[in-house]
């Protein structure tokens, strides 16, 4: 994928099922820096960047 949200900053919410789950990947995948949280799962990716 391109990095059209590099250098950009996100939080997430709930991100740990669903939707908001696969928002929080695809975000990541796309250069985004930033904060997922939830309860049932951690999130796989490095966002400390």
């Amino acid at each position: 994928m391109s990095q059209r949200l590099a250098g950009k900053a996100a939080l997430l919410r709930a991100a740990d099922q669903g939707i908001s789950h696969a928002t929080a990947l695809a975000f990541l995948k796309e250069g985004a820096r930033g904060i997922a949280t939830g309860t049932a799962q951690t999130i796989d990716g490095d966002w400390s960047n």
